[in-house]
């Protein structure tokens, strides 16, 4: 028999239609009223609070937590930040999809799962030799939903291209077709973050002249960094990154050890720091800003045993 959620008191009170149905062991409600038209308009051009406790929850946690996610949803998980959420699937050796839901980053070696079906037993098969312990919370832990385009949410902005086009009002162009219309709305709600937006304009409006840039990656995230300080915007941290260091042995020429990929990526490093720091001082915030550079190699005291994978 089916049991309440630890909301149910106060969705029974608003469920005139007493529309009810069981989701994984619980009552959920099916409707609130005679007709669902009042809830889908809410959630489309508005906002709605919805149950989701039914969902399974589970708490991955160990040193290889972050590999067991890596290994097993279509995203990568290396770029989860820390209070980060991702919606993702997840697919078997074929491609094939096995369930989807959400992985929350709680730190560095704990993720939060939820599956709309039991998946202890997926994940267990797949953390098979990783330093990984999987806890199902599902009955501990209950969980609301607030969805809708009149809600706001922090922001990220994950490459330059995404930057310029929220400032431009640049959208890539869907088909006319259902499909087409979920993933417009599908944009729509990954995108509720117009308080954010409007501010993150305003402060890049600000600034209409900056000094010259490389031409690549990291130098035009870091322009991105200079404009947004430059016009004011409050927020206090700003992460830009850049890989291909996973070298191993492969990192400079023989016979010229300034030369090769290692010498190359240093040179881009480089050159976009220092760009970074002229724009700074032509803007006048140079003394309001304090970089600091980071690797996740080198974590090991112990060198490892290949003498020539000298990248770790």
């Amino acid at each position: 028999m089916p049991i309440g959620t630890a909301v149910h008191d106060r969705t029974f009170a608003l469920a005139e239609s007493l529309n009810y149905r069981e989701w994984s062991g619980y009552y959920a409600v099916s409707a609130y009223e005679a007709h669902h038209e009042h809830e889908y308009n809410a959630i489309r051009n508005a906002a709605a609070l919805i149950d989701v406790s039914p969902l399974f929850k589970y708490i991955l946690r160990g040193r290889d937590a972050q590999k067991l996610v890596d290994r097993v949803i279509t995203r990568d998980a290396m770029k989860l930040a820390i209070g980060q959420v991702y919606y993702t699937p997840w697919c078997d050796e074929h491609g094939k999809v096995i369930d989807d839901g959400t992985v929350t980053r709680l730190d560095e070696t704990e993720f939060r799962w939820t599956a709309a079906d039991p998946s202890l037993r997926w994940f267990t098969q797949n953390a098979i030799g990783l330093d990984v312990t999987i806890e199902d919370v599902s009955e501990q832990i209950a969980a609301l939903a607030l969805q809708g385009p009149n809600i706001n949410m922090g922001m990220t902005i994950t490459d330059p291209t995404s930057f310029y086009n929220l400032l431009n009002g640049i959208e890539d162009p869907v088909p006319n077709t259902p499909a087409g219309h979920e993933l417009a709305y599908i944009r729509k709600i990954a995108e509720l973050t117009d308080k954010y937006a409007v501010r993150i304009k305003e402060a890049a409006g600000l600034v209409t002249q900056q000094t010259a840039y490389p031409d690549n990656d990291l130098a035009a995230q870091l322009k991105i960094v200079a404009r947004l300080i430059g016009g004011g915007l409050k927020t206090r941290i700003y992460m830009v990154g850049m890989d291909q260091f996973d070298t191993h042995s492969n990192q400079t020429e023989a016979s010229d050890t300034t030369t090769g990929n290692h010498a190359n990526l240093l040179s881009e490093l480089s050159s976009a720091v220092k760009a970074f720091m002229d724009d700074c001082k032509y803007l006048a915030i140079e003394e309001r800003v304090i970089g600091m550079t980071f690797s996740e190699f080198g974590r090991r005291i112990k060198k490892r045993r290949i003498p020539s994978f000298t990248d770790r």
